[in-house]
């Protein structure tokens, strides 16, 4: 047996082999290489792959490099969406709803900050301040259908900074009033009030909006807490103390 070395035409490895065979095989790519005595009778040898087999190594090639783009470019969505998207969401969740901010899970969305009004505080990329000067509001119910429907409302003003990066609107669908009995009240009484927080349209980012208020029914003096509170963020209370004048 005489051993020679050359270079795999393939892969450019060394490949140590007996000029005697007709055929080798890499130890590196696994690509079948010719051995050829050239010119006939002499002792020179090369080691080639015909162009059949070569055209077949390419196509194996570039399907793997395919098949490893593709899976990155899955396992990279697979990461955006869970990122963006939380366990159980559902259609109502910020990323998926049109006009309104996106939402990611915060590390301490079980905490609860307390805040008072006058203060303020982040929430969901926006900047809030309860106002600290609290009005009555009085409703003729004289000739209503329904005599249970609240006499006083009371008035807190609200400044909003919208800081998301994008034109969006608050969702106050995460805002609860818990009155005097600490049950949750019903804000959406006729006729609406054209200033209430909840008539808020989209912000573009940076903007502030001022001169809109919260309003929710008085049900007797009590420390009254505004929750908000989402999925997303840690949940914000604030205490009012309420006393009729």
């Amino acid at each position: 047996m005489e051993l020679i070395t050359k270079k795999c035409p393939n892969c450019g490895a060394a490949i140590d082999t007996d000029c005697t065979l007709e055929t080798t095989v890499c130890s590196y790519c696994d690509s079948t290489v010719y051995v050829k005595r050239t010119p006939k009778n002499s002792d020179t040898f090369i080691l080639y792959v015909p162009k059949k087999h070569r055209m077949a190594a390419l196509s194996k090639t570039v399907l793997i490099i395919f098949a490893i783009i593709g899976a990155l470019f899955i396992a990279i969505i697979i990461i955006a969406v869970n990122e963006t998207t939380p366990s159980g969401s559902t259609g109502r969740d910020r990323n998926t709803v049109g006009g309104i901010n996106r939402r990611t899970i915060k590390p301490d969305a079980d905490e609860i900050y307390v805040y008072n009004l006058g203060d303020t505080f982040p929430f969901d990329d926006f900047e809030i301040t309860f106002g600290d000067e609290i009005e009555w509001v009085e409703r003729d119910i004289s000739n209503t259908s329904d005599p249970d429907k609240p006499e006083y409302f009371i008035k807190i003003p609200i400044t909003l900074t919208n800081n998301t990066g994008e034109t969006c609107r608050f969702e106050w669908v995460n805002l609860q009033v818990y009155g005097s009995t600490g049950v949750s009240l019903t804000r959406h009484y006729y006729p609406r009030y054209k200033d209430d927080i909840e008539e808020m349209r989209d912000m573009r980012d940076g903007a502030t909006a001022t001169g809109m208020y919260l309003y929710f029914p008085y049900d007797g003096d009590a420390d009254y807490y505004i929750e908000i509170n989402s999925s997303y963020e840690a949940k914000i209370e604030i205490m009012v103390e309420i006393v009729k004048p």
